[in-house]
């Protein structure tokens, strides 16, 4: 039964407009059976496109069809009887937590908004986390992290699902392909050496750095630099930032979840558990 629901017939699906690109994909604005839904536009998937595309893309399948979390973008179904490939998924209308930390300063984010954001990003980790193998996100950052709807004011109550799954692995054997973006890259994920669940709790603390100071970590740096003085421990800092809107407490979150060892690195449990004491 389920699986013919989520085969979606291209006559029921109507597409209105653009909404974001990405390298693998296009998302458009879609309505189907009534409800308002995002379409990922799998580009060009011919006979050239090229493996990672395709590997990417399957990832993303595994991983959405089996996952079901209130902080996870909601899988709906698959167009597909007719090319391109398109995913149809819930719609965030919130856009990025990106989008709303960086570029929308007029807006004020209040501390309790901060630690829901950061308890939502945790929840959602956890549930990749708690399944058998464990499922890695593997680019976890703020562009990944979807608000269901607008955070207009500092008392709007923020609702985070993580979603991206391009890079998600099912983690059977130690991995070694570097992915994500480096600002938020875990040192043995750059160095290409093995790496586990760890590697998303080293990435929630870059996330939990934008969250607390609205400010990408190492911003000014280019990438090659942020992944040098990754590899090396070298951290950003906390001098040049405001703790004055920071969480009471985050900072002993963000350096044990930052740390160079992931062995040293909480468990997603632990750092949900620590999020929740912030609530206060």
């Amino acid at each position: 039964e389920e699986v013919d629901e989520r085969e979606i017939s291209a006559s029921e699906l109507e597409v209105t407009r653009k909404i974001g690109e990405g390298t693998t994909a296009v998302v458009f604005l879609g309505k189907l059976r009534g409800v308002v839904v995002a379409v990922k536009e799998i580009r060009a998937l011919s006979d050239e496109t090229d493996l990672a595309t395709i590997q990417a893309v399957q990832r993303e399948l595994r991983v959405l069809t089996i996952v079901s979390h209130p902080n996870i973008v909601r899988f709906v179904g698959l167009v597909t009887e007719t090319f391109p490939l398109r995913l149809v998924l819930e719609y965030c209308a919130g856009g990025s937590l990106f989008e709303l930390l960086h570029n929308n300063w007029q807006i004020q984010i209040s501390v309790q908004q901060r630690v829901k954001m950061l308890l939502d990003t945790a929840m959602a980790e956890e549930h990749l986390h708690s399944f058998d193998p464990p499922i890695i996100h593997r680019d976890l950052k703020s562009l990944n992290l979807m608000l269901l709807s607008p955070v207009k004011d500092n008392v709007t109550v923020p609702h985070v699902k993580l979603a991206d799954f391009g890079f998600a692995r099912i983690e059977e054997r130690a991995m070694t392909q570097g992915v994500g973006t480096k600002h938020w890259m875990a040192p043995e994920v750059l160095k290409g050496t093995k790496y586990t669940t760890k590697a998303d709790v080293f990435s929630f603390a870059m996330v939990a750095y934008e969250v607390a100071f609205r400010y990408v970590p190492f911003e000014q740096l280019d990438a090659h630099t942020v992944a040098r003085y990754t590899m090396q421990g070298i951290r950003p800092d906390f001098e040049e930032v405001s703790l004055d809107e920071a969480p009471a407490g985050i900072l002993e979150i963000i350096k044990e979840c930052w740390a160079q060892d992931p062995e040293a690195r909480p468990s997603f449990q632990e750092v949900r558990q620590q999020v929740e004491l912030l609530q206060g």
